[in-house]
């Protein structure tokens, strides 16, 4: 018995099928029923890999032109980044466009890519490797993740106690100034505060 997977995409310019596994069962025993764990990371991997490169495809084209004369801006090279995400890492193709001469700018090229991919790594992984981490040691958590997700070798522990600490970094920027007392006035009147209500 075969089983074949594709993905479907549907757009404004049409629909795209793609195939992204065969999997075969010969044998009728209970380890051959569904899917095997190996199976689901692979399969989980090219879904990711097939979904992200169609998003930023779909999201290149549209910042292709030049959003105040409508120009098409001219490619001035490419370069290949890595995004982090739950289900691997994902080499993408990163172009440079040339800024277009309507309006002038500080730097002659830029990468569109990084307006939607600001971080190299995935929200929903940055969460897990971080609620994993603050709940036990750092190589644990990476084994934790190696063992459910498609990304054996992308992990590690010193890669996940540095995601943690930019997360809480961020956390901690967001909080503002730290206030040493949230009483008004000075410790000795303290006293002669009058207790707040129980209801």
């Amino acid at each position: 018995m075969k089983f074949l997977i594709h993905l479907v995409t549907e757009s404004e310019v049409g629909q795209h099928v793609q195939e992204i596994a065969c999997l075969e069962r010969k044998e009728h025993r209970l380890e051959e029923v569904g899917l095997a764990l190996r199976e689901a990371k692979k399969l989980l991997g090219a879904i990711q890999q097939t979904m992200v490169e169609q998003q930023v495809e779909e999201y290149l084209e549209t910042q292709r032109s030049c959003p105040l004369c409508g120009k098409t801006r001219a490619q001035n090279g490419s370069h290949t980044l890595t995004f982090q995400t739950l289900f691997g890492n994902l080499k993408l193709r990163s172009p440079r466009w040339n800024h277009c001469e309507c309006q002038p700018h500080h730097v002659k090229t830029f990468s569109p890519l990084l307006g939607l991919l600001n971080e190299r790594v995935s929200p929903e992984r940055l969460y897990l490797e971080t609620k994993w981490a603050s709940l036990i040691s750092f190589e644990l958590a990476a084994d934790l993740l190696k063992d459910t997700l498609p990304i054996a070798e992308t992990v590690n522990a010193a890669g996940i106690r540095n995601h943690l600490h930019r997360v809480a970094e961020r956390a901690e920027a967001a909080l503002g100034d730290e206030r040493v007392s949230f009483i008004e006035g000075c410790p000795g009147q303290w006293a002669h505060c009058r207790a707040p209500s129980l209801r």
